[in-house]
């Protein structure tokens, strides 16, 4: 792995965000879904939009406003791959390279009615897609690592697309489970008075949900319409015995849970 590009202190903890070098394209998601599809020609030799096309297919769609709903995609090549709805300042390295489109019908469906506040409401949409994929094709992409004060790995999670910020909160706010000072009886060892291993939390599964409500879009919304949510499970690091398989642990990661909720 390669050096953390921002490190944080979190009380006891270290936050590092590192480059997403595996992170997968999100127009390839099968978990998610799209309202808007890029189109770029074929003679293109960089991969620029969901499908290359040729030029008559994309001049057919821009003129058929009655059924298509669409703005105009603009590449700037130039060390990399940069898109935007808007045309850049650079004559010799950038131009028009394609469109995204919606079907008028397919829009109705998510917006109802397209008023002039439904249609604006679209095209920010449209526009924050080719804003996401940009930020694929620049490398914007982001992960983070926390560690205990011996530099133990805690806990993770990867596939941060856009602005850093993004992941530098998420990654804040798992910390804090983490983190929560305990009280009382020592929560951090195993109930198993034989045992007494110490407990920490675990990364059981990664679990993909879309948090947009229907009909709802905003530019921060759409930045973040998917989200990656870790199922943890509590976990003796000796006799390894976690909260899904013994029901005194299982009490020990609710009242944990509770702790966490209180503080934040």
């Amino acid at each position: 792995m390669k050096d953390a590009i921002e490190t944080e202190k979190c009380g006891e903890l270290t936050i590092k965000i590192f480059y997403d070098q595996d992170c997968s394209n999100p127009r390839e998601d099968e978990h998610r879904s799209f309202l808007g599809k890029i189109l770029y020609g074929k003679r293109s030799r960089y991969i620029l939009g969901d499908e290359a096309v040729e030029a008559e297919e994309i001049d057919r769609i821009i003129k058929d406003t009655k059924t298509y709903i669409h703005l105009p995609v603009y590449a700037y090549i130039h060390s990399g791959v940069r898109l935007s709805t808007g045309p850049f300042g650079c004559p010799w390295d950038s131009g028009m390279s394609g469109i995204i489109y919606v079907e008028r019908a397919e829009a109705e469906k998510e917006f109802g009615k397209l008023t002039e506040k439904n249609l604006a409401q679209v095209l920010m949409c449209l526009e924050g897609e080719v804003e996401e994929y940009s930020s694929y094709l620049e490398g914007q992409c982001y992960g983070f690592v926390i560690e205990n004060k011996h530099g133990i790995h805690l806990d993770s999670c990867w596939g941060f697309i856009g602005d850093i910020k993004y992941c530098l909160e998420e990654a804040r706010s798992l910390a804090k489970v983490h983190n929560k000072p305990l009280k009382g009886k020592k929560l951090n060892v195993c109930p198993d008075e034989k045992c007494g291993g110490v407990l920490q939390w675990k990364r059981a599964a990664l679990v993909a949900y879309d948090i947009s409500p229907k009909g709802v879009v905003s530019k921060e919304r759409i930045k973040t319409k998917l989200q990656m949510q870790d199922r943890q499970i509590l976990e003796c690091i000796k006799c390894h015995k976690t909260n899904e398989t013994d029901h005194e642990l299982s009490k020990v990661a609710d009242k944990l849970k509770f702790e966490a909720k209180k503080a934040s």
